[in-house]
């Protein structure tokens, strides 16, 4: 299991280390996290390593939530410019995005996202995570 860092930085997806009144903590991504993510969506995606990249930059929000002892994240990749046209279709519609969590002492479960991106974030994570990274529904966008 990845420890809590207590760093910080400027933008929310990159890793504000910011602690809400529900007990979620907003914390920066390490390469080492991004490194885990990209591996746990390959898996998720069946697809070749060499397909992927990495993490778009910017893409990446990461939390802590001390009230069920789980870790939140959420990445987009950037394809490899020698994906399969297979692959560059499953990017559509939100297929290059990851949503993701990790319960103690497990490794990180993995979902793709879906289009609009916001409808399969408020589906996923606890409202408490959506509000330490800044995200919030696009104004008039029903889900």
């Amino acid at each position: 299991m990845t420890s809590m860092a207590t760093s910080t930085t400027t933008s929310a997806a990159v890793g504000t280390t910011t602690t809400s009144a529900t007990g979620v903590v907003n914390l920066p991504a390490t390469a080492q996290i991004k490194a885990d993510l990209k591996g746990a969506f390959i898996a998720r995606k069946h697809i070749a390593a060499q397909d992927v990249v990495g993490t778009t930059p910017g893409s990446v929000y990461y939390a802590y939530d001390n009230s069920t002892k789980t870790y939140w994240a959420q990445a987009h990749f950037d394809l490899s410019p020698t994906a399969s046209e297979q692959v560059m279709v499953g990017w559509q519609d939100g297929g290059g995005t990851g949503l993701f969590a990790m319960a103690a002492d497990s490794p990180w479960s993995a979902r793709t996202g879906g289009f609009p991106t916001y409808c399969g974030e408020v589906t996923y994570f606890p409202p408490a995570v959506l509000t330490v990274w800044g995200i919030t529904a696009p104004s008039g966008l029903t889900c």
